[in-house]
């Protein structure tokens, strides 16, 4: 596609021959370990491949695990250098599946994984209220908001004040404080309000109560370690 029409459509450029910019981990893939026919495995691959042809994926990472066995452990495209606005001259890294990736906001998928396997271990009923195992969190009328609410964006606390410094967010009882002492626009579940930052900080704070341990120590104990995971972790160090 011409670069032009590229940059217009916000796309990248997409080889014709994918296997130019594609990466196996053959030693990773066993779908005869379940017996798994590997057509089935190459058949989402290919779902994969069109998906990139797209061109709105600079890169692509695929880890496909079915019945505990890893079956597709592939990437496509680049981790840098083949955006839609960046220039030819830009050296183009290839995206691997060592390549770190920031997830953004499907990290409050992990999250609420992790609240339903507090659930499964019996330290947390999610239709409890979030003061009851946070008692500090019922000021201003926030008593009876419980953890399902917040999981599904009806807890009635969607942001943080507007005037709030952008260093609050990395300061654990700062953010605390402001959202206990937050007024709720609703405390009946009756409202749907993507509560984009405040959420995390809640369930966060409910799981290192019943656990008595951080979120990052729980998430690498039941998931990252044991699936052999290298990078799934909250955040990464510096």
């Amino acid at each position: 596609m011409h670069s032009l029409a590229r940059r217009a459509l916000h796309t990248c450029n997409v080889p014709r021959d994918l296997t130019q910019v594609t990466f196996c981990d053959s030693a990773g893939e066993h779908p005869d370990r379940v017996g798994l026919d590997g057509n089935a495995a190459e058949a989402v691959w290919r779902s994969v491949e069109a998906l990139y042809r797209t061109g709105v994926h600079p890169g692509i990472q695929l880890s496909l695990r079915y019945r505990g066995e890893q079956v597709l452990h592939r990437s496509i495209g680049h981790a840098r250098g083949n955006g839609p606005h960046d220039p030819a001259s830009l050296p183009r890294i290839p995206m691997t599946t060592d390549t770190p990736i920031c997830f953004f906001s499907a990290s409050k998928a992990v999250t609420a994984l992790l609240m339903h396997m507090l659930s499964e271990q019996g330290l947390v009923n999610l239709m409890d209220p979030v003061s009851y195992y946070c008692p500090e969190f019922a000021r201003n009328g926030k008593r009876t908001i419980t953890v399902h609410q917040i999981l599904s964006h009806r807890g009635g606390i969607p942001a943080i004040p507007r005037e709030t410094p952008i260093d609050v967010l990395w300061d654990r009882d700062e953010i605390w404080r402001l959202l206990c002492a937050a007024k709720p626009v609703e405390v009946d579940g009756a409202k749907v309000a993507y509560h984009a930052i405040t959420g995390g900080f809640v369930l966060q704070r409910v799981l290192e109560k019943v656990t008595g341990d951080t979120i990052e120590s729980y998430l690498d104990r039941y998931l990252r370690r044991p699936m052999g995971m290298k990078w799934f972790t909250y955040g990464i160090a510096p």
